[in-house]
């Protein structure tokens, strides 16, 4: 089905699991990826980046699920966007059912989809945070305690942890535009148009962060 779709020329995105390395093996022989890009595919715990391979691109962007970072290894070509996660079904899931309601999505409306529900996810993490915090500044002045400093610093490590992740994310979507308009299949300024809006998310993320 795989070789069908890579015949046809029409977008499409695939989404992957947890492959084996046999399975990676196969999936690259597929999609002729490079080398480079399976070998950071096959050692998760990659930074945010955007690395070019000629006609091809390997995006490593991160969303948050239940409290912890979820990497997902974006490889793309001329027509088709492959993901490669170990434990993003749930944040991955819901840009399913988004798609799906149209006849034909563009390849630059999915590459958005994706990256705008791994942005998105962090915004309902910090404001967890956000109510952890004014709980305990509360009872720092109501009930002081001694395990409340030790509360603070973890929630800092998490913070700094977090904006690690945030701060690369927003700057290689700065220059992601230069990259991607060198990939076949893109058009350039359709897809300038839905990253600004990821941008923009990462932008208010890091700021929230910060704050």
């Amino acid at each position: 089905e795989i070789r069908e779709l890579l015949a046809g020329g029409d977008p499409f995105w695939l989404n992957i699991a947890s492959p084996s390395d046999s399975q990676l093996t196969e999936l690259a022989a597929l999609f002729d990826l490079h080398p480079l890009a399976v070998e950071d595919t096959r050692d998760f715990g990659q930074r945010p980046k955007l690395d070019e391979y000629g006609d091809q691109a390997l995006l490593v962007f991160f969303g948050i699920a239940d409290g912890t970072p979820r990497e997902v290894h974006m490889h793309l070509g001329e027509h088709w966007i492959v993901t490669v996660h170990q434990n993003a079904d749930a944040l991955l899931g819901p840009v399913t059912g988004r798609l799906s309601g149209k006849e034909r999505n563009g390849y630059e409306e999915c590459l958005y989809r994706i990256l705008d529900q791994l942005a998105d996810s962090f915004f309902p993490e910090l404001e967890q945070i956000d109510d952890v915090i004014d709980t305990l500044m509360d009872d720092m002045v109501e009930r002081p305690s001694a395990d409340q400093r030790q509360r603070l610093f973890a929630l800092r490590r998490q913070l700094v942890g977090l904006r690690r992740i945030v701060g690369p994310q927003r700057d290689l979507l700065v220059r992601s535009d230069v990259v991607l308009e060198r990939l076949p299949g893109i058009d350039r300024d359709e897809a300038r148009h839905w990253l600004r809006d990821v941008y923009d998310h990462q932008l208010r993320i890091a700021e929230q962060i910060d704050a």
